[in-house]
């Protein structure tokens, strides 16, 4: 078998976005083949001669072809009914692709830490737990990470935008069909599978409900809202299209 090595790379697309992919390098490769896994990651294999430079100019010449991809897989994707959090299993938390790592003990309160050096999410729970009890845990934890990073993210756009005063409430949803809405009073809500998301896909999506709040429609002025303080927003919404399938783990 030919030796391989994996890495996970980022790179910056046209209009300032991130684009992640994960590439694979390998012996005797002649060619540079893209291929999207049903989670929506982007797997590249290449040569060990081949730049970066090189493969990255390759992935935005198939860029809209991947998000062509990518859309299709969302649409015709079915219900989650595989099993979840099952250990070693990955998923996209906050942009990054994440293995899970169940670790048991004797007894204590369930536990869960998000190891960034290693990419990991490590969960510990008493020896008896079963795999429901692994998910009430995680999807605990992961409204309370949702909630504490819209609040302040929220709160940050407020002040960018000169919204300081109005009285905002952010809530936690399990919507599968819509990533955000805002009420006409203030009530904004941010689906959890909106937890994959990268950050500057987060950033845009806050954006755009509080835009909502001086703006209830998706008119000239909405739009004139999001140009001023994100000139590149289009991209962003467009990029968000082809994360339907990773952010599925959540729902």
């Amino acid at each position: 078998m030919d030796a391989a090595s994996s890495q996970a790379r980022r790179m910056v697309m046209d209009g300032g976005t991130m684009l992640e992919y994960e590439l694979v390098r390998r012996k005797g490769k002649r060619t540079v083949t893209i291929r999207i896994t049903p989670d929506g990651l982007i797997k590249v294999s290449a040569s060990y001669s081949c730049t970066s430079s090189f493969i990255e100019d390759i992935i935005r010449k198939k860029y809209p072809w991947i998000r062509k991809v990518r859309e299709k897989m969302a649409s015709e994707a079915p219900p989650w009914t595989g099993e979840k959090w099952n250990d070693g299993m990955s998923f996209f938390f906050m942009g990054q692709s994440v293995t899970l790592r169940v670790k048991r003990k004797n007894t204590g309160r369930p536990e869960v830490f998000h190891g960034t050096e290693d990419d990991s999410l490590v969960v510990t729970v008493t020896d008896d737990a079963g795999q429901e009890q692994v998910g009430r845990v995680l999807m605990s934890f992961f409204r309370r990470v949702a909630l504490q990073s819209y609040e302040s993210e929220v709160s940050s756009i407020l002040a960018r935008t000169g919204l300081e005063h109005k009285m905002v409430k952010v809530k936690i949803t399990s919507s599968r069909s819509r990533w955000g809405s805002c009420s006409n009073r203030g009530t904004i809500c941010f689906s959890l599978r909106s937890l994959a998301l990268p950050g500057h896909l987060r950033e845009y999506l806050v954006l755009h409900e509080v835009a909502h709040l001086v703006h209830m429609n998706h008119g000239t002025g909405f739009k004139t809202f999001l140009t001023t303080y994100m000139p590149d927003w289009k991209v962003r919404e467009k990029e968000m299209q082809g994360w339907q399938v990773a952010s599925r783990t959540y729902t």
